[in-house]
């Protein structure tokens, strides 16, 4: 081995990590029409940009928890304080 060489450890985990590589792939794949291939990739990439559309529509969805919270108790003290009014009212 040359000098020059430098030899690094690698621990790859999980170790059994060759056991989950797959493919889709059958050799009769081959054979299939290339206009029915490029319509099966057309479609796939149309899923994927349907699904990136998607989760950007999720993350942008962010709301304002605390401002919202404030909102929530806002409106639960005035409920309690007209259900508490009509009750005093009835009484009377």
């Amino acid at each position: 081995m040359p000098i020059s060489e430098d030899i690094y450890p690698v621990q790859l985990s999980p170790a059994s990590w060759a056991q989950y590589l797959s493919t889709d792939f059958q050799p009769v794949d081959l054979l299939m029409d290339p206009k029915l291939l490029l319509q099966k990739l057309s479609d796939a990439e149309q899923q994927r940009r349907d699904l990136i559309s998607r989760l950007g529509d999720l993350k942008g969805n962010q709301q304002n928890i605390p401002a919202l919270q404030a909102k929530a108790d806002a409106a639960r003290a005035a409920y309690t304080v007209s259900a508490l009014d009509s009750v005093k009212v009835g009484l009377v």
